[in-house]
């Protein structure tokens, strides 16, 4: 699947980016939650650390047992590995900066002393999300540090490297200071989120079939019941509410990328007719496929004629 600058694989749901390279392990973005497919970045992990700061509006942040409502000036921290996805809050504009990093932009080798006593630790032990609220009273730290790093990655100055990697080293060592702080530490990874997992891969595989509850418990070899227990537990939804989230990105991604029919989408994506497909695309995004597509298509004829002028709300 294909989101903005980055690929989600199907199958185990991992996300890459080019624009992460071993080179420079550093990417930074500023985007509008409500400009993705649905009004949401879809489940991931990815191997890098990441850090999202709420630049205007609001936006949820979840990961399997958790949800975070972040609101303007709020910052949050997701260590590596750990599967997660954010989401529009209703129509309020989601405007976020998300900083992508590899621990070994701060340790550099595993074998140094840095990588051995302030990073590797961190990232096996240390909490999976830290939330830092816009009235933290180190919220000026990472805010200005972040938007710094921000505005160097954008112009990159001679020796943006540097400055980068050295405003991040900052960024982690209050991290870790305030981990020390509330003494939350990571907790382990339970049976509950290996079935997600499980099933989750299930469901991005074979979306585009007549599918029901027993069928997704099957996969993970659990009963219907317990099935709908994960997914409301880890994920806050039912497994056929994320069902339909599911394809209704999937219709997004192809509406964006092909000129199927509407018709032809509303089957490649399992949904009976294109008229009931059209009612829950409606639904979801309040707009139909056919709008989205020419939303789509206005989109990229302001981007060719206006670009000169356009204004960069990050």
């Amino acid at each position: 699947m294909r989101v903005y600058n980055t690929d989600i694989d199907d199958k185990t749901l991992k996300e890459t980016s080019p624009l992460l390279t071993a080179a420079f392990p550093y990417r930074c973005d500023c985007t509008n939650i409500q400009d993705y497919p649905g009004k949401e970045f879809p489940w991931h992990w990815h191997g890098e650390v990441e850090i999202l700061m709420i630049v205007s509006g609001r936006l949820k942040f979840i990961t399997p047992g958790n949800d975070y409502e972040l609101n303007t000036g709020d910052i949050i921290f997701a260590t590596s590995n750990l599967l997660h996805c954010t989401k529009a809050i209703g129509d309020f504009p989601g405007i976020h900066k998300e900083f992508i990093f590899s621990p070994l932009l701060i340790g550099g080798s595993p074998e140094s002393a840095i990588a051995q006593k302030y990073v590797i630790p961190f990232i096996n032990f240390g909490p999976e999300v830290i939330y830092i609220p816009a009235n933290h009273p180190k919220s000026d730290i990472f805010t200005n540090s972040l938007n710094t790093a921000y505005e160097i990655c954008t112009n990159k100055p001679e020796g943006y490297e540097l400055y980068i990697r050295h405003l991040m080293e900052t960024v982690w060592m209050e991290l870790k200071t305030i981990s020390a702080d509330t003494t939350v530490h990571r907790p382990k990874r339970t049976a509950s989120e290996e079935r997600i997992r499980t099933m989750i891969h299930y469901l991005e595989e074979n979306f585009s079939l007549e599918i029901t509850v027993s069928d997704i418990a099957a996969t993970a070899n659990v009963s219907p019941r317990e099935c709908s227990r994960c997914f409301k537990h880890q994920l806050g939804t039912t497994p056929m509410d994320y069902l339909l989230s599911l394809r209704i990105n999937k219709a997004c991604e192809m509406l964006q990328n092909t000129d199927y029919a509407i018709s032809d989408i509303a089957m490649r994506c399992g949904f009976s007719s294109s008229s009931y497909f059209t009612k829950l695309f409606h639904a979801k995004s309040g707009v139909t496929p056919r709008q989205y597509r020419m939303m789509l298509t206005r989109v990229n004829i302001d981007d060719i004629f206006f670009s000169s002028t356009n204004v960069n709300m990050c």
